[in-house]
């Protein structure tokens, strides 16, 4: 339920009108470019509640209280999924090094 909830959020953000770019330059590719890849793929090998958690706070920015009804969990819930989430990024990440 909770990667279909954040998948539809994806789409939805996606569907809203964007406006012209024409004339404008892409940006340079950065090192963040290739750590954020990294990154990502991390984030994608968590396990699906605490994914979609970390997604929803910190790619939707919102708060706790709306992360658990939009997984139809207690803001607890919401809030230890996402702790362990990133305790769980931080080891992979710290493992790496």
């Amino acid at each position: 339920i909770a990667q279909r909830k954040a998948t539809d959020a994806i789409r939805r953000a996606a569907r809203r009108p964007t406006r012209e770019l024409d004339g404008l330059e892409p940006a340079a590719p950065s090192a963040h470019d290739a750590s954020d890849d990294g990154l990502w793929r991390l984030v994608r090998g968590l396990p699906a509640k605490q994914r979609a958690a970390v997604t929803h706070r910190f790619v939707f920015d919102l708060a706790y209280a709306e992360i658990g009804a939009r997984m139809g969990i207690t803001e607890e819930a919401a809030r230890q999924n996402v702790s362990a989430g990133l305790r769980r990024l931080r080891r992979e990440v710290t493992d790496d090094r």
